[in-house]
């Protein structure tokens, strides 16, 4: 059958506030699962090519939670496709949150495993309506960049020792896959080895 998916939703934080972690103690029949991804990145592709079909399978089946964190850590002067990508998820999770894994798996989907990736930002805003969502807020963020100062934050936060719910102070490298505070240190195409360590 069907499985029914459903985002838990958090406050919006005060431009300055701090995040707070989800308080993973509310999860205790769950391996809870914290994702920090780079849809430009090779790296990210090739992990989602590798394991994201099984890891909604058991986000369907209940075995999981799992928090996606967008980063932009590829970003350059040439190609700031990470921070608009970011930026789209964001839009997103704002306005039509029910949409979110769909939006980050059609980017997973589009993103290269053998380059950084590059995308318009009309190839990007018809990439998350063919996803599903038909929003008229979602649109207009993505192409106002309206969260762009957050994912810059976002991403400072987390490569400057404010990583979340994660064994390990700073973000070094991208994917980052951390499963109930333990971030995993083995190869990211390795679906056996995840997965004994999801279920370890």
């Amino acid at each position: 059958g069907q499985a029914s998916l459903t985002p838990i939703s958090t406050d919006a934080l005060q431009a300055g506030d701090k995040p707070v972690a989800t308080n993973l103690a509310s999860y205790t029949q769950t391996a809870n699962i914290v994702l920090y991804l780079d849809y430009a990145s090779p790296k990210t592709a090739k992990f989602a090519t590798a394991n994201n079909a099984e890891i909604e399978q058991w986000l369907a089946a209940g075995y999981i939670t799992l928090e996606i964190h967008p980063v932009s850590t590829s970003t350059t002067a040439t190609n700031d496709y990470s921070k608009r990508a970011a930026n789209a998820l964001a839009c997103v999770a704002n306005s039509d949150s029910s949409h979110f894994l769909a939006v980050s798996d059609a980017l997973l989907a589009a993103a290269s495993t053998k380059k950084e990736t590059t995308m318009s930002t009309a190839a990007l805003q018809a990439l998350v309506t063919k996803a599903g969502v038909t929003s008229t807020d979602v649109t207009s963020c993505i192409s106002g960049y309206r969260y762009a100062s957050w994912v810059t934050a976002a991403t400072q936060r987390a490569t400057h020792g404010g990583l979340l719910n994660a064994n390990r102070k700073s973000l070094t490298t991208v994917p980052l896959f951390v499963v109930d505070k333990k971030v995993y240190t083995g190869k990211l195409t390795d679906n056996a080895a995840l997965t004994t360590f999801i279920s370890d």
